[in-house]
Order: C-alpha cells, then sequence, then structure tokens
C-alpha cells in the first residue's frame, strides 16, 4: 500500500466562544462545578477527620488479602473482626477428628429459662468452639419468654472500646479494697457479694476479651412457635434435627444442661474409644449442684469414682395402653471406660450424626414424653446401634429439686385439659406401640385404621436386628408387663453388657469392636 496516497488527518479549528457560549446556555451547571470545587477540599477534610476519631487511618483505606479466601478486606475491617479458622475437611491430610470434626448440636425447648444459657455453656466451655453447630426449636411464650438465641447481654465484640462493656461484670477483689460500700457491709453481706462474685467468675474470662459468640452467631439456627401451636418434646427433637447438615457427630440433650471444660474433645475421644461407628454415648447426667446455668463456673471433666447408668424401666399402666418409663439413674463404680449398657437416654446422648439420617425423631408421636426413650432405643438398637454409659461427668442437667417446678411442662397448661390433649398423648402411644411390636399384647381392641400410621417406613424399626432381640437383651418380658423390668446394675457392674450382646444379622457388616482401653 502505497502511504503517500493515504488523506492527511488535519485537526477541527476550534470554534471561539464556545465554552463562554455554554456558561451562557447553562448557568446552573456552571455554578454547581464552581460549587464543587470551592467545597471539595473542605469535604475531603471532614472525612478524614471523621476517619481519625473512628480510629481509621489513610492506611486503613487500602486493602489486604484473607490469607484463606484470597479475598480483598478493607484494613478498617480486617482489624476488628475475627477471623475464623476454615473447617479442616475430612480429606485433608492434617485432619484430626478430635480437633477438626465437626458437631451439631440440637436442643429442644418448652418454655424453658435456661434454653439461653444451655446454648452459652456448649460454646463457652468447647475446647474448638468454631466445629460447633447448633440447632433450636423452642415452643414459647413469644412475647414474654426467654429467648433461646438472646444473647445481647452478653456479647462485646467491639474489641477496640471494651470499656463500654463494663457494666456487663462483676467487679474483682482488688475493687472491693477500695469499696466504701463493701467496708461497711455486714458479714452476712459480704458472704452473698462473694457468693455471687464466685457464680460470675467464669464471665469475667470475656471482660478484656470478645465473647466467643462474637463472629459464630451464624453457627445457631432457631425456629420458634408461640407454645400453644407446639407438639411437644418428642415433636421438638423432631423439629430440631431438621437443621442437621452433615455434621460428622451429634450431640443431643434437654435445654437445661451443663458442660464442663473442653466437653467437645473429651466427647469425642470417648466415642473414639468405644471402637464401634454405632456407638451411642447416653445417660441421666448427674445433677447441677446450682440453681441456674447462668455464670456457673465450668469444672474441669470428672473421671470421678462413680458413674451414673440406667439400670432398669418402670411401665405405666394406663386404662387403654401402657407405656415405659425409664427409671432413675443408679450409682456405679466408675470401671475406668465406657461400658455396654441396654438403655438410651434422651436427655444426653451422643453419636455420630448418621443416627439423624437412618433414625430421626417421629413427627407423628405428638404429646409424648413418657415412652419417647424406649420407643428410640427399640428403633436405633434394630437399625445397629448399641448404648454405652460415659466414664467421666461431661455434662450437668438442671433438676427440678424436691419436684419443685422451676420450668412449665405442657402437661400443666389449660391446653392439657381444655383441649384434651392428653387423648392425643394415647394414640401416639398406640402408633409406637404399633412400631415396637406390641399393639397385639396392649390394645388389640384398638383398631389399628385408628391410628395413625404414616411413614412407617421411615420412623419405623431397622434391618439389623430382630425386635424380639431387643426385649431379649434388655430382659423385658412383654408378655408380663410389671412395673418395673428386671435390675441391669449388678450386671454393669460387671463390666457391662459385652457378653449378651447381640450381633448384626449380617455379621461381616457389623461395626462393633471392643471397647479400646
Amino acid at each position: 500500500m502505497n502511504v503517500t496516497n493515504l488523506p492527511l488527518l488535519q485537526p477541527k479549528e476550534k470554534k471561539k466562544g464556545s465554552l463562554l457560549t455554554f456558561r451562557l446556555q447553562h448557568p446552573y451547571i456552571s455554578l454547581l462545578c464552581y460549587a464543587l470545587l470551592l467545597f471539595t477540599p473542605l469535604l475531603t477534610f471532614l472525612v478524614l477527620l471523621r476517619a481519625h476519631k473512628c480510629g481509621v487511618g489513610l492506611q486503613d483505606l487500602s486493602m489486604s488479602i484473607d490469607g484463606n479466601s484470597q479475598t480483598l478486606i478493607p484494613h478498617w475491617i480486617s482489624k476488628r473482626a475475627k477471623s475464623i479458622s476454615p473447617l479442616t475437611p475430612e480429606t485433608h491430610a492434617r485432619y484430626d477428628p478430635v480437633q477438626h470434626a465437626t458437631i451439631y448440636v440440637a436442643i429442644a425447648a418448652y418454655r424453658d429459662p435456661e434454653c439461653r444459657n444451655t446454648v452459652l455453656q456448649v460454646f463457652e466451655h468447647a475446647k474448638y468452639p468454631d466445629r460447633i453447630k447448633v440447632g433450636i426449636f423452642t415452643q414459647d411464650d413469644l412475647k414474654t419468654d426467654q429467648d433461646c438465641a438472646d444473647f445481647r447481654d452478653v456479647l462485646n465484640c467491639d474489641a477496640q472500646d471494651m470499656d463500654k462493656y463494663a457494666f456487663m461484670f462483676t467487679r474483682d477483689d482488688h475493687d472491693d479494697d477500695d469499696d466504701d460500700a463493701t467496708k461497711n457491709m455486714s458479714k452476712i453481706e459480704k458472704q452473698k457479694k462473694a457468693a455471687a462474685r464466685g457464680r460470675n467468675l467464669w464471665q469475667q474470662r470475656y471482660r478484656d476479651t470478645p465473647h466467643v459468640l462474637c463472629g459464630r452467631l451464624h453457627q445457631i439456627k432457631a425456629q420458634r412457635v408461640h407454645w400453644k401451636d407446639g407438639l411437644g418434646p418428642t415433636y421438638g427433637r423432631y423439629r430440631a434435627e431438621l437443621f442437621y447438615d452433615e455434621e460428622e457427630y451429634y450431640l443431643q440433650m434437654d435445654s437445661h444442661t451443663a458442660f464442663t471444660l473442653n466437653w467437645d474433645v473429651i466427647l469425642i475421644n470417648m466415642h473414639l474409644q468405644l471402637n464401634n461407628d454405632y456407638g451411642v454415648i447416653s445417660t441421666y447426667p448427674k445433677p447441677l449442684q446450682n440453681p441456674t446455668l447462668w455464670h456457673w463456673t465450668p469444672i474441669d471433666a470428672s473421671f470421678s469414682r462413680d458413674i451414673y447408668v440406667i439400670c432398669k424401666t418402670g411401665v405405666l399402666v394406663d386404662k387403654l395402653t401402657k407405656s415405659f418409663k425409664l427409671s432413675p439413674a443408679n450409682i456405679i463404680h466408675n470401671p475406668g471406660q465406657p461400658i455396654l449398657t441396654a438403655f438410651f437416654a434422651a436427655g444426653f446422648s451422643f453419636q455420630k450424626g448418621h443416627r439423624i439420617t437412618n433414625v430421626p425423631y417421629d413427627p407423628y408421636a405428638a404429646f409424648v414424653f413418657d415412652g419417647e426413650e424406649m420407643s428410640m432405643a427399640v428403633r436405633m438398637w434394630t437399625h445397629g446401634y448399641d448404648f454405652y454409659a460415659p466414664n467421666a461427668d461431661v455434662a450437668y442437667h438442671l433438676y427440678s429439686p424436691n419436684d419443685k417446678k422451676i420450668r412449665p411442662v405442657f402437661w400443666e397448661s389449660d391446653d392439657w385439659t381444655k383441649k384434651k390433649q392428653w387423648k392425643i398423648t394415647r394414640y401416639s402411644e398406640f402408633r409406637l406401640n404399633v412400631i415396637m411390636g406390641l399393639h397385639d399384647l396392649l390394645h388389640n381392641f384398638i383398631p389399628k385404621t385408628s391410628i395413625d400410621l404414616r411413614e412407617m417406613e421411615k420412623y419405623g424399626l431397622g434391618d439389623k436386628r430382630d425386635v424380639a432381640g431387643f426385649w431379649t437383651f434388655t430382659r423385658i418380658d412383654i408378655n408380663n408387663l410389671t412395673e418395673l423390668s428386671p435390675d441391669l446394675c449388678p450386671q454393669y457392674r460387671n463390666g457391662g453388657m459385652a457378653p449378651f450382646r447381640i450381633p448384626w444379622k449380617n455379621k461381616t457388616e457389623d461395626p462393633y469392636g471392643p471397647v479400646l482401653v
């Protein structure tokens, strides 16, 4: 191509007076431009001054890179937001189940003022709180009852200004030395003040550092219904289990439970010791010697000389049917390791997460309280699960002392009588007895067509063992149900039920092994 033949580009001639013409035609835009030029330095000065007061310097306006996600994060955020370590997957070369295994905690509550304190216990006393996920289903008076997930009076997440949270904490001994009011107190008043301070020692841990829940509220999920719309504890546990998301371990307990320090590590180590992937650590915990979980100073897990075990079950006789009610726990000498037992306690159990998948709680057992544990035990046992008593005190239960009512119960509500909810309970018990194969023995005069038998395959028995084997294993004579089943405590004292365990039908798939010493 002959470049000499290309036309030359000539610059256009500027039109004279174009800027003046624009200003005359658009006077308001011109005034706006002048105003911006005039006030921009002032606005810049005010922004920098505000940033200085908030503790944000020019260097904070730059960006940092999050080492975990390679995401750009402003410095003023990264300096104030607690960075939570990502969970280590099982496929990672450094995976250690004791440190990294996830735990799902299910809590079902009925108007329980200690529910929120139980959630605090779970996080405050865990060794590795990042791995904890909590699912809550509450049946409350949404206007008056303490919300199970309301932590506004404990969160102190602004690490740059901890002084503004001083009202949340009691004063320490050094402060009291200079307190004229304390010096003038009587001996009894000083003792009460000291006791109150002692109950608050654990909270002092967060006096100068953000609370453990700061940055972890996303690990808690909750659903709430009015207590008049609730359907009892068994249904509540079913709803709480719906939050499960394939966590490796599953902890089920009541909504008034206290925990020892590092409970998560201790329970995982104990479950590994079972040498049984289908093992369930379960018992009634020892009583909490404190009127409330609030500010309870935790202790180390106690491998005390005695443990609680459930040795027998009672039988409640109704004019239409019979249902099981486990007897209170008995005390035996600590054998030094978990022992195989016969019964499942709904108030405390620790197992692999697949138990929820394989044996979910039954949503059709409305208003069932007595009978919940035995029906779950039968279903779990036929699905291949075995029960073990823990050999350490990891949790404590806030029981009602001397039958004193410290929390509402659904069977004492007005609706229990007015709406005849007790009749619903009876038919729920009929359903559970059908599942356990006891219908013809206990109430064959009730037609099955009148019993809710929906989704019996999903919420029924398993195929790993026959239900008849469960009655043999627990020594319960279903043909002659009396007030109490035979006492298994002597066998527990001799090392547990391992010699009498019934294996799976397919022995090659049976995960059972002797407890590791």
